[in-house]
């Protein structure tokens, strides 16, 4: 083997090129979904410190990811955290586990999320990777006081109670 120089060389030694620097880093891993579906992010936390939770997300009747809280714990608490590829549409969450002290998050790619406790059993929108709720089957309430249908056909003589 030759001795290496004492000093640095003027020209380069190699004509091999080096690798060029990495892109910078995301908070999302590079996404294996297909390019009908998007990439979103599970996290579970239990504050219990007992772990165990698990979770499934279906649509249409299929469950299409399930996963269980393996337990990372620090400080007494547990999280975990599942990446998750599901196309636009409605899909169901469920939630379950044993002391009712987890909670979860369901993050898109835009900061938008959704949260909650366990148990849980409840649907969610997705559309071009961002997470919405989703409608219920039950109308919504209106407010109190109901508007009236109509207006008065003009000023009465005296104050009214009602406007």
């Amino acid at each position: 083997t030759p001795t290496p120089s004492s000093a640095p060389t003027l020209s380069p030694t190699s004509s091999v090129p080096t690798f060029a620097p990495t892109a910078v880093p995301t908070f999302y891993p590079t996404p294996d979904c297909t390019t009908d579906e998007f990439l979103y992010k599970v996290l579970l936390f239990d504050s219990s410190g007992v772990g165990g939770a698990t979770f499934t997300i279906s649509t249409n009747g299929t469950v299409r990811v399930s996963g269980a809280m393996a337990g990372n714990s620090t400080n007494g608490t547990y999280s975990d955290f599942s990446y998750v590829c599901l196309e636009d549409g409605e899909h169901h969450f469920v939630m379950e586990d044993s002391t009712g002290f987890v909670s979860f998050e369901f993050d898109d790619h835009s900061g938008h999320s959704f949260r909650g406790e366990s148990p849980i059993d409840d649907l969610f929108h997705t559309y071009n990777g961002e997470v919405f709720g989703a409608p219920t089957a039950q109308p919504t309430i209106v407010p109190l006081p109901v508007p009236t249908a109509l207006p008065s056909a003009g000023p009465s003589a005296a104050p009214t109670l009602v406007p």
